[in-house]
């Protein structure tokens, strides 16, 4: 054998045992690389669930007791005055803005995790949260709502609204933390929140007890978008027409964020909340209360309902997940039973 030969065969199996190496430190780099984005993903739901999931269920007893006759006559119009007195109705916006801020932030640090490796029943949750803000924010739910956003909340201007409850802005906002380095958004906040919005010279009449304010402590478009939450629930009911005798479906948003929250405390929820005869009681109910609102749609407009069921599996994006095939099933029913020219 000739030296060219044995310097040939030794340049070859380096080259082919670099390119072995070269594979195996990556395969061995990605690897670790999902491990660690699984476990980082697995850990922030860990902190989270405790939290979204007892919102959820606020929101979803909120919810059935709006559903009762006459459940909604404390939601009468207050003409932009939210005196701490209503608590009834004050309430159902602090319930909503917990669930919904909870999401938001789950979803803010779950951006920074890759979510494509993630495991299924983790990537479930990271789409509750996301359906949870999508639900409210979609303007396909009600199409032709008018602008702008009247029955629906626009994307870019929410999510900041939900980021402020748990901004911190010192001597503004109250900092309870039962945990070193997280905040709480509890009821104290959400007052501070809304005194803080209220318009000017509205406070020393409306709420003896708040005193007069120069509103500069929250920035001025915050101080809009709370009150454009208080606006959004002032007065909303079921079977509510405007003034043009047009049909509102802010009553039916809420109806279908509460059908998410049902499938997500179903998924997720402890086995004593998750026996299918309790939650397939609770979504009947509601999606009974979607139907009615369906069977006195007017003029060419969709039926939530329709709208609902259509863009369900599209916008959460979890057509294999068990809660959802059986919201579907159902919406799919509900839809079925309507008289022909009624949201079909």
């Amino acid at each position: 054998m000739t030296w060219t030969t044995l310097l040939t065969s030794a340049v070859v199996a380096a080259v082919v045992a670099g390119v072995f190496t070269l594979i195996n430190n990556r395969v061995t780099l990605y690897t670790t690389y999902k491990l660690e984005q699984k476990k980082e993903l697995k850990n922030l739901i860990g902190d989270y669930h405790g939290r979204m999931l007892e919102a959820a269920r606020d929101w979803d007893r909120r919810m059935r007791r709006l559903y009762e006759p006459k459940g909604t006559d404390h939601m009468a119009p207050h003409g932009g005055c939210y005196d701490h007195e209503e608590y009834l109705y004050l309430s159902v916006v602090f319930r909503f803005l917990s669930l919904l801020g909870i999401a938001r932030k789950f979803e803010s640090h779950a951006f920074y995790i890759d979510s494509r490796i993630a495991q299924r029943n983790d990537l479930y949750f990271l789409r509750y949260a996301k359906s949870f803000l999508w639900v409210m924010t979609d303007s396909n739910l009600t199409p032709d709502d008018g602008m702008p956003a009247r029955d629906h909340f626009l994307n870019d201007e929410f999510r900041p609204l939900l980021d402020m409850c748990y901004r911190r802005q010192e001597g503004v906002l109250p900092e309870n933390e039962p945990k070193e380095g997280e905040l709480v958004f509890d009821w104290q906040r959400f007052l501070v929140l809304l005194d803080e919005s209220r318009p000017p010279g509205n406070d020393d009449k409306q709420n003896p007890r708040v005193k007069p304010k120069a509103n500069d402590g929250l920035d001025p478009d915050i101080q809009k978008k709370i009150r454009q939450v208080l606006g959004f629930f002032d007065g909303i009911r079921p079977h509510e027409y405007d003034g043009d005798n047009k049909k509102r479906r802010r009553w039916e948003r809420i109806i279908c964020l509460h059908l998410l929250t049902i499938c997500f405390i179903g998924t997720f929820g402890y086995p004593w909340e998750k026996k299918k005869q309790k939650i397939d009681e609770i979504r009947g109910a509601a999606i009974i209360a979607l139907k009615n609102e369906a069977a006195c749609t007017t003029g060419n407009q969709i039926s939530v309902l329709k709208a609902f069921r259509d863009n369900l599996y599209l916008m959460t994006g979890m057509d294999g997940e068990e809660q959802i095939k059986r919201l579907e099933h159902d919406l799919t029913d509900a839809i079925s039973a309507l008289p022909s020219q009624l949201g079909r």
